[in-house]
């Protein structure tokens, strides 16, 4: 099992609880739930400790592309259907610029 692998398996589950904690701060601020807000910032804060901890980049990987691949790795099957297609168009459309410039 190479690496990459190892670290992305230890980073989604990171990653899924601090997307769900930023949804409850959001959640947490249109309420005007001062106290809860500040928690849910602490408690953000970490999650973020605990992933830099894990040192993605002392160890080579480009933090961002790892993110990304992890990223897709939470994908539904849905989701990433969207995200290929998409994905298809905006090359189309680099493709064609690429051509005309």
């Amino acid at each position: 099992m190479s690496m990459l692998v190892v670290y992305v398996a230890r980073l989604v589950p990171l990653w899924k609880e601090r997307y769900d904690v930023v949804d409850a701060i959001m959640e947490a601020r249109r309420e005007e739930r001062t106290l809860s807000v500040d928690r849910l910032v602490e408690e953000r804060t970490k999650i973020d400790s605990d992933i830099n901890v894990l040192g993605v980049k002392e160890r080579g990987f480009d933090p961002k592309a790892v993110e990304i691949v992890g990223r897709e790795t939470m994908e539904t099957p849905k989701q990433r259907e969207k995200r290929v297609r998409f994905n298809l168009v905006l090359d189309l459309y680099r493709k064609d610029l690429a051509e005309n410039a």
